[in-house]
């Protein structure tokens, strides 16, 4: 997909933040299977085929693209060249965002692609977004406009797949747990009837329903993940693959279950009370967004250990929120190790930014509970030997900073911006410095669609 974005300066306290004001698309592909190789990698070539025709349709060059956002989700996330792939064609695109999305990450992704926290926001009501692909249902809850919880459960399209001639191509390992229920045996090779198909696809559904009417989970078909209990829910939205069978946007046989899923779930639906709204994205809502540039300056009053440790690419950013209590270093440290979590940023190795707003009087009893919470967190996070990134919205940086290697005795590399404004799921490049001692920050969010317009 590619888009043409409209960036101006946000007037108001003299902010050196832009903003997206004006979003126009030029070009969609049309949905493509992602091709594989025979040993199960992502094909290279076939992915190289599919970009090269994007862009010649689209009448572009890889050159004239500004930014843009290329993620990893489902099943293709898993593969073993996955990431080696997504980096490639990021470094290929231009100035590209490169993100594998684990489970959390994407179910929080698809619910701002399909338009489910707008659409809470909007409303001040509870929506639950479900997203069905091919390997996994990801549902996130909603609440006023923020994603309170994530379930992942082993529902999909793809979990058994068909040649031409209507035998079992695969069968992938989560659908053996339907076997049991089912009385089932799937072999490759072997056909199986519309009936076992629809059966197949009425133990997924159920379980889904069970989840909606806030009932026991399957165990057979959880991943990982909860919903509060009692769950209830104001809205249902779909999206994924799937999506596009239950609310009747195409037609046809990929060969999969996806019909079978889709009319199962069309039925079931009408039976739960709720109301169910169509979003303006499906299929595309969990990878639907494009990077949104915006160069912010910090300098002046931030913290760098370590000069050398510059430039910084493709730095994910954990957003906290410290309330108005007394700054408690035990809850910061719950804060950025939800944060991480949320965000599937497991890894020890790579760096991640954590952001806050500071508005209230810069008491040295706060600041030290900021800074031993934060440091406490980055511990745990077995990042002992990774820099630690803080960006705060006031004028605190150089002081956070000699906090942690003074007074916490932070035995890492520490960089503090400050005057830098930014959200979960952005990411940031960190410019070498500048004369003057500033450095530039260059932030790159993901733009998802207005549902509404």
């Amino acid at each position: 997909m590619f888009g043409r974005l409209q960036l101006e300066r946000e007037r108001e306290n003299l902010s050196s933040r832009f903003v997206v004001t004006d979003r126009r698309e030029l070009y969609r592909s049309p949905i493509a299977l992602t091709p594989y190789r025979p040993d199960g990698a992502i094909d290279k070539n076939g992915l190289t085929d599919l970009f090269d025709q994007g862009y010649g349709e689209a009448g572009f060059d890889p050159d004239e693209i500004d930014s843009g956002a290329v993620i990893l989700t489902g099943l293709a996330r898993e593969r073993v060249n996955a990431r080696a792939i997504a980096e490639l064609f990021a470094k290929e695109g231009g100035k590209f965002v490169c993100a594998c999305a684990g489970h959390n990450l994407e179910a929080r992704l698809a619910a701002h692609g399909s338009g489910a926290v707008a659409l809470s926001a909007q409303q001040h009501s509870t929506v639950l977004n479900i997203d069905i692909g091919g390997g996994t249902t990801k549902l996130a809850l909603v609440k006023n406009g923020d994603v309170v919880a994530t379930l992942i459960l082993s529902i999909g399209a793809r979990l058994v797949r068909f040649h031409e001639d209507g035998s079992l191509a695969a069968i992938d390992s989560s659908a053996h747990r339907l076997e049991s229920a089912r009385k089932m045996s799937l072999r490759p090779g072997e056909i199986i009837s519309q009936d076992e198909c629809q059966s197949l696809a009425n133990e997924m559904v159920g379980t889904l329903v069970e989840v909606i009417r806030g009932t026991t989970i399957n165990a057979h078909l959880h991943v990982e993940g909860s919903l509060p209990q009692p769950m209830k829910a104001d809205i249902i939205t779909f999206s994924g693959g799937v999506s596009e069978f239950i609310y009747e946007r195409i037609e046809g046989d990929f060969g999969d279950l996806g019909t079978h899923l889709g009319s199962q779930l069309r039925a079931s639906i009408k039976q739960l009370g709720i109301q169910v709204h169509e979003p303006r994205e499906g299929i595309r809502a969990s990878v639907l967004g494009a990077s949104q540039f915006s160069l912010q300056v910090s300098g002046n009053t931030i913290f760098m250990s370590d000069p050398t440790v510059l430039p910084l690419h493709n730095v994910p950013v954990i957003r906290i929120e410290l309330g108005e209590s007394p700054v408690d270093a035990m809850a910061v440290a719950g804060h950025v190790q939800e944060g991480i979590a949320a965000q599937d940023l497991t890894t020890s190795v790579d760096p991640v930014a954590i952001a806050l707003r500071w508005e209230r009087e810069p008491l040295y009893s706060d600041l030290l509970a900021l800074a031993t919470g934060i440091y406490r967190a980055h511990v745990t996070a077995a990042r002992s030997r990774t820099l630690l990134i803080i960006a705060l919205e006031g004028d605190l940086g150089a002081t956070v900073g000699r906090i942690l290697t003074s007074d916490v005795d932070a035995n890492v590399d520490i960089l503090a911006l400050d005057s830098i404004e930014l959200l979960d799921l952005d990411y940031i490049d960190v410019g070498e410095m500048l004369s003057a001692e500033v450095v530039p920050v260059v932030v790159k969010s993901l733009l998802f669609s207005n549902p509404t317009a």
